[in-house]
Formats: C-alpha cells, sequence, structure tokens
C-alpha cells in the first residue's frame, strides 16, 4: 500500500556552526543546502533497479520496487535534474555577451528520440562550419500537444557572433527557429529552468490539470500579458529519459561539504537571493526530511557585476579561466 507524501513549507531552522552542508559552486550563483531525515522503514537490500529484499524478513521474500508510469511518479527525481541543469548552465554563463539562446522547433509533432538526436547532429554541424567553435547545452520541452521543443545556449570563447534566424532555420530545417541574446539576467539556469516548468495556461486547460492545485504567474510578453501555470509542465516530461545534454567542454559546477560556519565565510560579500525549507514526510510516519536551501549571488552585491568587482581584466578570459579566478576569490 503506498504512502501519500507530504512536502510543507516551514521556517528555516537554526544550524550550529559545525553542522555539515553541501556548497555548490556554479559561476557566480553559490548554492548551500542543509539535509536531515529520519527514517524508520526497514533497510532493504537492492538486488537490481525492479527488486529488493526486506533485511528484518527471514523469508527471503522478493519485493518489486513500485515504478510510475511518468516523471510526476519520480517528482524527487526530476527536481534532482533540474537542480543538476540550473548548476551546469549557470557555470557557463557568466558572461552572457558570449551566449546565444537558441529554440529549435518541430512544424509535424514530433516524437522520435533518435530522430532528434540525428537532426541536432546535423544542426551543430552546419552551424559548426558557419561560426566555429562553442560549447552548448541542449534541453528538451514537451509541448501540451506531445511534440518536443529543443531550447540550446551556445557558448562561444569571444563574444557571440550575430546569428540571424533566417541562416539558424536553414541550418534546421524542421520548424520555427528563435534566436534570443543571453542579457539582462545574472541566473540564467534559474530563468531557463524556470522557462522550462511553466505551462501557458490554455496548455494547461486543454491538457484537463486541476489548476487550482498550481501557482498562476502572468508575464508581459511583446506588450500582451499572458498566463502561465507554474510548475505543470513537469508531469509532460517522461520518465526515465536523460532530456539535456551538453557537449564536452562545458563546465561542471565544483561541489564540497563543510561546515555551515565556513560556507557562510565564503559567501559574506554575497546576495542572499533565495532561501526555503521544506519538510518531507509520509502518511505512515516511516520517513521525515529537512532540506533547507540558500542561493547568494556574486553579480549582486552593490548591484554590479562580479567582472566590475574584481580588479583583475576579466575582458580577454575564457570561461575556465574566469571561473577559476572566481573560486580563488572565494576560498
Amino acid at each position: 500500500m503506498k504512502s501519500d507524501i507530504k512536502i510543507e513549507s516551514i521556517k528555516m531552522p537554526e544550524l550550529s556552526r559545525k553542522s555539515l552542508v553541501d556548497m555548490e559552486i556554479a559561476g557566480n550563483i553559490i548554492k548551500i543546502q542543509y539535509q536531515s531525515s529520519q527514517c524508520y522503514r526497514p533497510k532493504i537490500k537492492k538486488l537490481d533497479s525492479d527488486r529488493f529484499l526486506i533485511l528484518s524478513e527471514d523469508s527471503g521474500e522478493i519485493h518489486y520496487f513500485d515504478h510510475g508510469d511518468t516523471r510526476l511518479d519520480n517528482i524527487d527525481g526530476l527536481l534532482k535534474t533540474f537542480s543538476r541543469l540550473r548548476g551546469i548552465i549557470n557555470a557557463n554563463t557568466m558572461h552572457p555577451n558570449r551566449c546565444k539562446w537558441i529554440t529549435l522547433t518541430y512544424s509535424e509533432n514530433m516524437r522520435d528520440d533518435k530522430r532528434i538526436r540525428l537532426d541536432m547532429k546535423s544542426f551543430h554541424r552546419d552551424i559548426h562550419h558557419l561560426y566555429g567553435d562553442y560549447e552548448y547545452i541542449a534541453i528538451r520541452e514537451p509541448q501540451g500537444r506531445g511534440a518536443w521543443h529543443i531550447h540550446m545556449i551556445m557558448v562561444f570563447t569571444r563574444a557571440a557572433p550575430y546569428i540571424s534566424n533566417d541562416v539558424c532555420a536553414s541550418a534546421w530545417g524542421q520548424g520555427f527557429v528563435k534566436v534570443k541574446k543571453c542579457e539582462n539576467c545574472d541566473n540564467l539556469g534559474a530563468y531557463l529552468t524556470s522557462y522550462m516548468c511553466d505551462l501557458p495556461m490554455e496548455d494547461a486547460q486543454n491538457l484537463g490539470i486541476d489548476i487550482a492545485k498550481y501557482d498562476i504567474k502572468e508575464c508581459d510578453i511583446k506588450g500582451k500579458i499572458k498566463r502561465f501555470v507554474k510548475g505543470a509542465r513537469m508531469i509532460l516530461y517522461p520518465k526515465s529519459m536523460n532530456y539535456f545534454t551538453c557537449s564536452k567542454g562545458v563546465l561542471r559546477p565544483e561541489k564540497f561539504r563543510l561546515p555551515y560556519e565556513d560556507a557562510m565565510k565564503k559567501v559574506s560579500d554575497a546576495t542572499l537571493t533565495f532561501s526555503r525549507s521544506i519538510q518531507i514526510s509520509d502518511s505512515g510516519e516511516t520517513f521525515k526530511k529537512l532540506i533547507s536551501t540558500q542561493y547568494y549571488n556574486f553579480a549582486r552585491k552593490n548591484n554590479q557585476q562580479i567582472s566590475v568587482k574584481f580588479s583583475d581584466d576579466t575582458s580577454s578570459m575564457d570561461g575556465s579561466q574566469l571561473y577559476s579566478l572566481i573560486h580563488s576569490k572565494i576560498k
């Protein structure tokens, strides 16, 4: 029998100076997270992806994991994937003028995973030929009608070249294309992952989603107010699918485990931009977990960009060099 999972917001707990926290450095963004859990369930031994034994049982009976049909049944895994993607984006977009955000769509209702991979390979070949080397992060986004869009961040080692919609559409050859600059945003990872979680109101209504269970946000898009259902797109992501890919040269965030006191010293010059604590428990009272998360942004100190804060000349640095410089400032 399944236990209902309950997630509730709670007051930020008072952590001791020696409490161990996880720190993630991703470009300008520093994430500090504390987790505490209590589990009263019997210990198990996992046999494979489908079967397990309960160690306290003498019968040796084999039990089977209950695998859901969609990512909604594995929401924890999906949220971890979004968190990982957010960090990768921020680690590579410290110079927004070196980045392009491209949306690639299909005119048909494309759902063929193999076809998408082949089309992307062809697209990269043509764009590399026209504009030279770049790194990329490509994310698939499910639409209300079932088709997939691809959102891609291109990261150059120089100022990003002008890429027209027409040239990009010719290289893609599958449908509508939109090329945007990555400007006026010092936390691109949070912006894009939020964008890919929210669903337009009309799509949510057409899918029969219970909108009352979600928060609604309004955005001004070209002078028109458009309403979005926050987080509703997550139910469209299929389970067990790697929905984003990266080129080999893409930077990864660095992660540390350290006492809370030391973590706070490292972010003393940064601005706290987000703080949330939640408690996860089940109706059977066999499990309880507390997660407290804080995000700090070094680019928002005194409303200045981080390149202004440093006396070093960063204008000619590539992503990995600037990343190393930031680490030397906070370690």
